[in-house]
């Protein structure tokens, strides 16, 4: 909107520190930041002159930082700790890509091309009905590639709809080194950021005056379309839709046309085929919803 652009070229990076338990990069071959105006009543006093500098660059009118674009090897990545001194394993986030854009003031983001983001939890988790062993349980490490884009759109709150398209896969780790993985042509996830030491989300944090590219990352649902393949140590599942709700542990699975969704288990020689079937993926049955003809 006329408020001006910063360009910065050779092994960019940047570094935000929104509280003692969180750190964020971003970096790349060239970064550039671009401004907006703000109204001058929403502007509080900034904390140091960094800042300063940075809202009110002349006397147009103060600014705020809108938008992020890094290329060339460009990384997104957000550290979170459980405690202030930093003595635990911190919660990793990262996206990386040829180029990629982030949104200061809603927390969206995009990355144009092939590339992979990562989400690393090792901490035990506490929470009721929560399977540190699942699956697709949010403890572990689980890491997506792509070939041809990535969008996370801020939906409300502290939601974030991520999409990623063309040769999707994601593989995760269990706390136990059990390997699950998922294939298709279109894979998508819900997730929850929350910034950290408040209630506030990090869409919140974000256009504060602290930058904050992650926040506590907590995946609730992933779902896929396409020539979907999915393998846990125990199965392996031939599906044209995947729909999984971390809340309760179920993936709908579903075939489209003349196909059957098929469930090849560890041990049998007989799969199973239907046109939909519900997987509880907390103790492993499945539910045939619709046989079919």
């Amino acid at each position: 909107n006329g408020a001006g652009a910063l360009d910065l070229v050779g092994d960019v990076r940047s570094e935000s520190r929104p509280s003692l338990r969180q750190f964020d990069t971003l970096s790349g071959g060239s970064l550039r930041m671009e401004f907006i105006f703000t109204n001058e009543d929403d502007v509080a006093a900034p904390a140091d002159t960094t800042n300063a500098a940075l809202i009110a660059l002349d006397d147009d009118g103060p600014r705020e930082l809108g938008v992020m674009l890094a290329e060339d090897d460009a990384r997104l990545e957000s550290r979170v700790w459980q405690t202030d001194d930093q003595s635990d394993s911190p919660r990793i986030y990262y996206i990386s890509g040829t180029s990629l854009r982030y949104d200061n003031q809603h927390g969206d983001a995009a990355v144009d091309g092939a590339g992979e983001m990562l989400i690393r939890d090792l901490q035990a988790s506490d929470e009721i009905g929560g399977d540190d062993t699942a699956p697709f349980s949010a403890q572990g490490t689980s890491r997506f590639r792509w070939k041809t884009n990535l969008t996370m759109v801020h939906a409300f709150g502290d939601r974030y709809d991520i999409t990623m398209s063309s040769d999707v896969e994601v593989v995760h780790r269990s706390l136990l080194d059990e390997i699950t993985t998922v294939t298709g042509d279109r894979l998508g996830l819900t997730m929850l950021r929350q910034s950290v030491d408040s209630d506030t989300t990090a869409a919140d944090t974000a256009s504060s005056d602290a930058l904050s590219f992650g926040g506590d990352v907590d995946v609730r649902r992933l779902w896929g379309e396409g020539r979907i393949f999915v393998r846990t140590p125990e199965r392996e599942v031939e599906c044209d839709r995947f729909d999984y709700n971390r809340y309760t542990d179920l993936a709908r699975l579903e075939a489209t046309g003349n196909r059957r969704v098929t469930i090849k288990s560890r041990g049998s020689t007989r799969p199973v085929q239907a046109e939909v079937i519900l997987w509880n993926l907390r103790d492993d049955s499945l539910t045939i919803e619709r046989a079919g003809s």
